[in-house]
């Protein structure tokens, strides 16, 4: 099955066969729908457009096994109280799903029928392109303040490993047996954020980051450092905010106070384009679920060129 092709006729069989014995889980994304860079989470409108769009429209839905049943004539028919489904029905979507650990999908129109919404696997199945991307860069950061007495104290940060920084994040990002629970948090979060007169979420794209950390299955990977503290991990980055995690160590930090940062970023190919940078932060948001903690923190006083260059990471 080369990668980016259409399967031929008898791997297409093999497949449907497939997912008719096993019952595999599914993701279902709406293909009419914007880039999730251009919707602001806040209030589930086009930026471009205007256009107002369900909470449920905008993400991907992962729908388990038991949830559906595949019908011999290669009809995907999901059980009627799979709600977060419903935004779909009368819209293009692509479904994906694993066969023997090869991704694959399909583009097809969600219907109603009379016993739930339902799929017909079309004639074309493609492989999904492996997208493995890396970034040659290394990222530390240390938080500066003084504390009741006065005594200067600094917090390590470092990047948590499989978190991509300077980049958007993708629902995709976030796995699939943990994605139902991200969206319930998320969907928590806006609805928190639009009780306040004044939004701090902005476009709200680090929630995705952020509701991945505190649904998803981590092991105690949780590293020392020197003063064998245990840092802050750095999960995501653009040229206005960040948000560091901590799990059931690590230093507290407090909503709305102000803190400077040092932001280190290393180029692990070329150690003339390190670069640091100065700055003032502030805690807008901290979320927390399952005794991890996620700060959502602003930047203060970012000068332009350190904006130029953080926007710029995300291009390389």
């Amino acid at each position: 099955m080369a990668e980016n092709k259409e399967l031929s006729k008898i791997e297409r069989d093999l497949v449907l066969q497939y997912l008719r014995d096993d019952n595999v889980p599914v993701t279902v994304i709406a293909t009419d729908k914007p880039p999730a860079q251009e919707v602001e989470l806040m209030n589930g409108k086009n930026e471009a457009t205007g256009e107002r769009l369900p909470m449920g429209f905008i993400f991907p839905v992962a729908v388990p096994a038991e949830q559906l049943t595949v019908l011999d004539k290669g009809i995907i028919l999901l059980k009627k109280n799979v709600r977060d489904v419903l935004p779909f029905v009368g819209h293009s979507v692509k479904v994906q799903f694993f066969f023997n650990k090869l991704g694959l999908y399909f583009i097809t129109t969600m219907k109603e029928t009379s016993q739930g919404p339902a799929l017909v696997v079309p004639n074309s199945i493609y492989r999904m392109k492996e997208n493995v991307t890396q970034h040659p860069m290394d990222v530390k950061a240390t938080l500066l303040y003084k504390d009741g007495s006065g005594k200067d104290i600094s917090v390590k940060c470092i990047q948590k490993e499989s978190y991509e920084l300077f980049v958007q994040p993708k629902w995709s990002d976030i796995d699939i047996d943990f994605q139902s629970n991200a969206k319930k948090l998320l969907e928590i979060f806006v609805k928190e954020d639009k009780k306040n007169n004044k939004s701090s979420i902005g476009s709200g794209l680090q929630l995705i980051s952020v509701c991945r950390y505190l649904t998803e299955n981590q092991m105690a990977t949780e590293r020392t450092v020197e003063d064998f503290a245990f840092p802050l991990e750095i999960i995501y980055i653009d040229d206005r905010r960040f948000v560091l995690a901590k799990g059931e160590s690590g230093f507290v930090l407090n909503k709305g106070e102000l803190y400077k940062i040092d932001l280190f970023v290393a180029n692990k190919e070329n150690r003339l384009l390190d670069r640091e940078i100065k700055a003032q932060c502030s805690v807008d948001n901290v979320y927390s679920q399952n005794k991890r903690l996620c700060y959502a923190c602003s930047f203060i006083n970012l000068k332009e060129e350190d904006k130029r260059f953080i926007t710029d990471k995300g291009h390389l």
